[in-house]
């Protein structure tokens, strides 16, 4: 059977390659505090879920992890990401989507004090996901993450939105 999950993974990142500014004049980075950015490759009956953010709204801090009490917060965070995501990423009940972790690590960057949060998901589903909404609850989980820049592509579309303090919803293309 063939798979459209690396199509749309690729679909994703273009799209969100596509959607960065065009002003070059100031120096544009991912990496802006209480931010997050998730892309979401949607199928029929299943989705691939990726969540990337600064450190610093979801651990508490960018460097790599010294003391025991840095390494719990490091820990609990991806903890959270591991058990939470589907309070995160919220698809409608009646679709009966089920998540499987696929990574959730704290990448420190050589040479650098900053890090970030990479999470990767698959989801699968009971139901299509064609036209129904997806609601956000990154917020409430870290309290750090105030903005979420959302990306949702499809075999018949692309959607997407900023979604701020958990409050709006993405409405998957039919």
């Amino acid at each position: 059977m063939f798979c459209l999950r690396p199509f749309l993974l690729l679909g994703v990142s273009l799209l969100a390659a596509a959607q960065a500014p065009r002003n070059r004049t100031k120096r544009v980075t991912s990496h802006e505090h209480g931010t997050a950015a998730i892309n979401i490759a949607v199928e029929t009956f299943g989705a691939v879920v990726e969540i990337e953010a600064p450190a610093e709204g979801m651990v508490g801090f960018e460097h790599e992890a010294r003391t025991a009490a840095q390494k719990q917060r490091r820990d609990e965070a991806l903890n959270k990401l591991r058990t939470r995501i589907s309070e995160m990423v919220v698809f409608e009940p009646l679709r009966g989507c089920r998540f499987t972790v696929r990574k959730a690590e704290m990448v420190q960057h050589a040479g650098e004090e900053h890090a970030e949060i990479h999470a990767e998901y698959s989801v699968s589903c009971s139901g299509p996901l064609d036209g129904t909404d997806i609601r956000f609850g990154v917020t409430k989980v870290f309290p750090g993450v105030a903005s979420v820049a959302v990306q949702v592509i499809g075999a018949s579309g692309q959607a997407g939105a900023t979604i701020k303090n958990d409050r709006g919803a993405v409405t998957i293309p039919q």
